[in-house]
């Protein structure tokens, strides 16, 4: 995306909702490499905390085609597919 290479996975409780988002970017220690991994780890919070994926992932910035216009959305867009 955009240059960069992302890589991301999910957890899921025993039931089978999603409870937690891991996601890695770049070189450890980069800004996007840190903005990205705080970004998942807030989206896990979220998860556990009760918000469902749906609504984090209509939450997310899009493009004007609606496609996820970020790496995160893109892990909920086929999460909640």
């Amino acid at each position: 995306m955009n240059g960069h290479d992302f890589v991301g996975g999910v957890g899921h409780y025993d039931d089978g909702r999603p409870a937690e988002t891991f996601l890695t970017a770049g070189k450890t220690g980069t800004h996007l490499a840190i903005a990205t991994s705080d970004a998942a780890i807030a989206a896990s919070l979220a998860l556990q905390y009760g918000c469902p994926a749906d609504v984090l992932c209509n939450a997310f910035l899009r493009n004007e085609d609606e496609s996820p216009a970020g790496p995160l959305g893109m892990l909920f867009a086929i999460l909640t597919n």
